[in-house]
């Protein structure tokens, strides 16, 4: 499960860091920064099955939110240079 949390932590921060101008993704840069410190409580100290569950949804939660984000910005980028 400890993969599964640190590929999709990483996965996020590489997807918000083309939205640097967006609003909205410091939001999701706060989430995931948190979900980030979880995860490492959660690799120090035994944690319940339930938690680990639990924690992994939060971070593909926040990990599909901002994909669909930056799929969205580069979208609407690609729209704005075509009116252009």
């Amino acid at each position: 499960m400890d993969s599964l949390l640190v590929e999709a932590i990483a996965e996020t921060r590489a997807q918000l860091e083309d939205l640097r101008g967006v609003p909205r993704a410091m939001d999701l840069r706060i989430r995931v920064e948190l979900l980030a410190q979880a995860a490492a409580m959660i690799s120090l100290r035994p944690a319940d099955r339930a938690d680990v569950v639990r924690l992994a949804k939060l971070v593909l939660d926040v990990r599909e939110e901002a994909v669909a984000m930056r799929a969205r910005h580069v979208l609407s980028t690609a729209m704005g240079e075509m009116m252009d």
